[in-house]
């Protein structure tokens, strides 16, 4: 008797959670819904759930059945969670019987009955792709008027509703109308704040591509020597959305993203030297979930160096990684011609890169670090691809320059 008492509490309990109004069973993309068991049930505690919102899908069944009627029946999520309608309570008169399936799998039969004296649901029989069958309830105390054949439409089940007390009243399966055809990505909510991101600096950093000395060792009152600081720097930068989910409602599509949908990237573009690279919302450049790019950074400055003096120059760029979980929401269209959305969490992550900046400075000769790549009058270039041009003469002070990419 306490083992009963336990049931009908976690039973009762499971079903306040998941009740809604009934109204919310309707506005889905169900197809027609036929609930079997007591036709009167205006006074019974109903339910009404589906978290196809979520793309969640049921993928298994769990039925208690007593010899008169149906007690409790419990669905598996495709997220590996349970929601229990009615009792789980074990009677030697009825039985105790559960079912699993792939996500992939669908639903190809579907039969309930009526109980006898027709005040709730007696038997339920259901087949899956995959081959296997559930059968629980009292064949013999069923009603004479036989069973439902129940369609599966597109052979996924979203939900149920219907009323449950002290057995199952009454259960209806909310079933996919139709199957999915595609889907794609209309809007992402990040979880990191970009704002937050860009005053903190964070995922920023510098990158060194060029880091030469150019020396004059011509004597006083020699014509100024001409360099010119010249190179290229190949990088990727990428934007990539992964779904937690690679299935839509239990089926197997490729995502595409909308051409709206905007992601925190640095772009492309020319900054100042002292100055931070930001992230912006930049649209994803194509329909696939990762956009890859690979360009050419390039860099080049002419500049003279007095006789007896020495230049350093130094080309940077940045690059910035940002990272966060989010929410998107997706459109799904059906082969009926319906669409509908769901919400889908993911993870993203990017990495832009600014143009190069470069800063050149007049310095002694004595102060060019032993050991340094140096450029004299003697060399025209070296590993880095800086070149020299020591007749070509300009009268030009070398100061900081941004370099176009």
């Amino acid at each position: 008797m306490r083992f009963y008492t336990q049931a009908v509490m976690v039973g009762v309990a499971s079903l306040l959670s998941l009740a809604t109004a009934a109204g919310d069973c309707e506005k889905g993309p169900y197809a027609p819904t036929i609930s079997v068991g007591a036709d009167d049930i205006e006074d019974s505690p109903k339910f009404c759930w589906a978290e196809y919102d979520q793309g969640l899908v049921v993928v298994g069944l769990e039925v208690w059945a007593a010899r008169f009627h149906i007690k409790g029946v419990k669905m598996t999520m495709s997220d590996g969670s349970n929601r229990m309608i009615g009792q789980q309570q074990v009677d030697p008169q009825g039985g105790n019987e559960r079912i699993a399936w792939g996500i992939k799998d669908k639903v190809t039969a579907l039969k309930m009955w009526k109980n006898k004296d027709k005040k709730g649901l007696g038997k339920i029989e259901i087949e899956i792709s995959n081959g296997k069958k559930l059968v629980c309830g009292n064949q013999k105390e069923t009603s004479h008027d036989g069973p439902e054949l129940i369609d599966p439409a597109g052979g996924t089940i979203l939900g149920a509703k219907g009323a449950a007390g002290a057995w199952l009243e009454n259960l209806g399966f909310l079933f996919l109308r139709s199957t999915i055809d595609e889907a794609d990505i209309i809007d992402v909510k990040f979880d990191e704040n970009m704002d937050q991101w860009n005053a903190e600096g964070r995922g920023i950093r510098s990158q060194d591509f060029g880091n030469s000395y150019f020396v004059n060792q011509d004597p006083p009152g020699s014509p100024n020597a001409t360099f010119k600081f010249s190179n290229s720097k190949i990088v990727t930068s990428s934007k990539t959305l992964t779904q937690s989910s690679t299935h839509v409602v239990g089926a197997e599509v490729s995502v595409k993203v909308g051409g709206k949908v905007g992601v925190p990237f640095v772009a492309e573009g020319s900054i100042e030297v002292t100055a931070t690279a930001k992230y912006s919302f930049e649209r994803m450049n194509s329909e696939a979930t990762t956009n890859t790019e690979t360009r050419t950074i390039r860099w080049d400055w002419d500049g003279s160096i007095a006789p007896g003096k020495a230049t350093h120059c130094k080309a940077t760029a940045q690059s910035g990684e940002f990272s966060s979980p989010y929410t998107s929401t997706v459109n799904v269209h059906m082969v009926d011609g319906t669409t509908f959305e769901i919400k889908q969490k993911g993870d993203f992550i990017s990495t832009g890169w600014t143009q190069a900046t470069g800063v050149c400075g007049e310095i002694d000769i004595k102060d060019v670090p032993k050991g340094s790549l140096i450029i004299d009058s003697k060399a025209s270039s070296n590993d880095d691809g800086v070149t020299t041009d020591m007749n070509r003469l300009q009268a030009v002070s070398v100061r900081a320059v941004s370099f176009q990419g």
